[in-house]
């Protein structure tokens, strides 16, 4: 099987909205890039070309993440952080259009020329 790719910056570790974020979970830094990096796979697996992600419930959201506590102080979390843009009732992972968005057509286009 092929392995599929997704854009991270490079700069996640050392980005403060991700220390606000391990400090809001209660978690390291480390371990909070795991659990954001599980979202961001789902994403990209799922070949989500958006980012939206309003149809899912914060208790999938913690289930793609493993987060075993409140969902929505997960989902909260990511908000207040910046990790999730909150626009007129849609979800939508930042930044994910400008990281992944043509990663994910590209995926999309492939597979449509092979069938």
């Amino acid at each position: 099987m092929k392995p599929i790719w997704f854009a991270v910056d490079c700069n996640v570790h050392t980005n403060p909205k991700t220390n606000r974020l391990a400090e809001m979970l209660k978690l390291d830094v480390d371990t909070t890039v795991g659990k954001l990096s599980r979202l961001w796979a789902w994403a990209k697996s799922t070949n989500n070309e958006t980012g939206d992600i309003s149809f899912l419930p914060d208790q999938e959201i913690a289930d793609l993440m493993r987060w075993k506590k409140k969902p929505t102080v997960l989902v909260s979390a990511l908000t207040e952080c910046g990790f999730l843009d909150v626009e007129e009732g849609s979800r939508v992972l930042h930044g994910w259009i400008e990281l992944n968005g043509d990663l994910c057509t590209k995926r999309r286009k492939d597979k449509e020329r092979k069938s």
